[in-house]
């Protein structure tokens, strides 16, 4: 018996009709669009979120990370941060993103870190 073709897990959407939520150390909901991109950085003109440090000046780049989202993954791309970017502790340049997962940029070492955020996503379907 031949084999059909594989059923692809699709991620479904929060009720606003997002497909993730980046929820900071404050409990602020950042609502990541469910198709394209958006980007994280310091530079309003050209950031869907603008980060930008109280306490250490340019620990944001301009331009520093962007979240892509596709019907069935979601990833985080370093933009060749200068301060980096991390899924749950581990520097990375390209990641994919799941329930649960912390995302930081800038100092990892600053305690509290100052721009950490939870991954939520609802169940795949």
């Amino acid at each position: 018996v031949a084999a059909g073709p594989k059923k692809r897990l699709r991620l479904s959407a929060h009720p606003c009709g997002c497909m993730v939520h980046l929820v900071s150390n404050t409990g602020d909901i950042v609502h990541i669009p469910r198709m394209g991109d958006f980007v994280i950085g310091r530079y309003p003109k050209s950031c869907n979120l603008t980060l930008d440090s109280a306490d250490v000046p340019n620990m944001i780049s301009r331009r520093h990370a962007v979240v892509v989202s596709a019907d069935d993954s979601v990833m985080v791309v370093d933009c060749e941060s200068l301060n980096g970017t991390f899924v749950n502790g581990r520097r990375v340049a390209r990641e994919t993103l799941r329930q649960g997962d912390v995302l930081m940029m800038g100092n990892p070492a600053q305690i509290p870190p100052e721009f950490r955020f939870e991954v939520s996503m609802p169940a795949a379907m």
